[in-house]
Formats: C-alpha cells, sequence, structure tokens
C-alpha cells in the first residue's frame, strides 16, 4: 500500500512579478503528482481554475492586454514589460490540446515558448511523449526564469524536487534527486502520462 504524503511545511510563499493563471483539466484534481495546484499554493497572487468542474471558481476573463499563454512552440520571448499575466493549461499533453481547442480566446493570445528541457527524464514524475514536456511547476518556473523573476522560479524548481523525491520514493525510484541549477532551461507542457502521474 502506499503512504501518504504532504507538501505542506515545503511550500515557499514565493512572490512573481507576473500573475500566473492556471487553467487544470478536471481529471487532474485526483492525481497525486498534479503540480499546478502545489504551484497555486506557492504564488499567492496566483489563480487556479479547474475547467468542467462545477464547483471552480469561473473562468478569468482571457485574450487582455498583457497576456500571454505558456506554449510549446518555437522560441519566443515577450518584450521586457510586455507580459503581465501568464496562462498555463494544466493537464496532460493530450488534454491541453483538448482544452486549447475549445477555448478560442486562447488561439489569438501571444505565446511564450521556451527550450526543451534539460532535465533527465529519469528524474522526472510523469512520461513524456514530447521533448519539451514538462510539469506545470517545472514549466512555469522556467517562465519566470526567462522573465527575469530569477528568486521565484529558484523557488519553485527547488519544491519541484522535493515533490518529485517524494513521488518517485513512494513509487520505489530514486530516493534523491539533484539538485537542478537554475536557468532558462525548460519547456512549457507535460505529455501524455503514465497510470498514476499528473500535471500539466
Amino acid at each position: 500500500m502506499r503512504q501518504p504524503w504532504c507538501y505542506c511545511a515545503e511550500i515557499p510563499q514565493l512572490s512573481a512579478a507576473a500573475q500566473v493563471v492556471i487553467l487544470r483539466h478536471v481529471k487532474e484534481r485526483t492525481r497525486a503528482s498534479n503540480s499546478g495546484l502545489i504551484t497555486h499554493h506557492a504564488l499567492p497572487g496566483s489563480q487556479l481554475v479547474d475547467l468542467g468542474a462545477p464547483d471552480s471558481p469561473p473562468t478569468p476573463e482571457l485574450g487582455l492586454d498583457g497576456d500571454w499563454l505558456l506554449f510549446p512552440g518555437p522560441v519566443n520571448l515577450p518584450p521586457p514589460g510586455a507580459l503581465r499575466r501568464l496562462i498555463v493549461l494544466d493537464g496532460s499533453w493530450g488534454q491541453c490540446r483538448g482544452m486549447f481547442g475549445r477555448m478560442t480566446k486562447l488561439h489569438t493570445m501571444p505565446r511564450l515558448s521556451l527550450p526543451p528541457p534539460t532535465r533527465p527524464p529519469a528524474m522526472r514524475m510523469r512520461a513524456q511523449q514530447r521533448e519539451d514536456g514538462m510539469a506545470t511547476m517545472e514549466a512555469i518556473a522556467a517562465a519566470l526564469d526567462a522573465l527575469g523573476d530569477a528568486e521565484a522560479a529558484q523557488g519553485l524548481y527547488t519544491l519541484y524536487d522535493v515533490m518529485a523525491r517524494q513521488h518517485l520514493a513512494a513509487r520505489g525510484g530514486p530516493a534523491s534527486i539533484a539538485q537542478r541549477p537554475l536557468g532558462i532551461e525548460s519547456a512549457s507542457l507535460d505529455a501524455e502520462p503514465d497510470e498514476d502521474e499528473g500535471g500539466p
């Protein structure tokens, strides 16, 4: 039987210059490895909306001036000061494609796209089908890093390492994970999960 674990004592309270809005697929609510919720708790100014859940807060208006969507593609970073709100889809890659297809406001939004991740696949909570696939928390950390918000980025990277270490240990994986150096090194969305892994 798997033992429950809690990250509560490890969650820092981070301040990010850009507001983060996480649009999470409703099926991610019950996944132990979903990092979107933990990211939301670490960023007090962020918003988390469970799409398709009747008890979730309403989806905020999208496409406002300064809104950028974190999404895979050719590397594209906003000019200084252009991004005020980062919109993030949280789910498996298939779930994210579905959410993107249904939410037409996202189609014309400028995209923040980052280089592929460098983290070894064996040190990740979730199986990836795309070379640019990452957990939501890692993707947001990389985006903040690219925007010059190094302190918030490092806080999320460290928190993800704690989360991944516990998750992998519970699955019989490595008991420790090397700390990641700070830098712009990740991309956007998670790929399809394996049997019980969740995230963006």
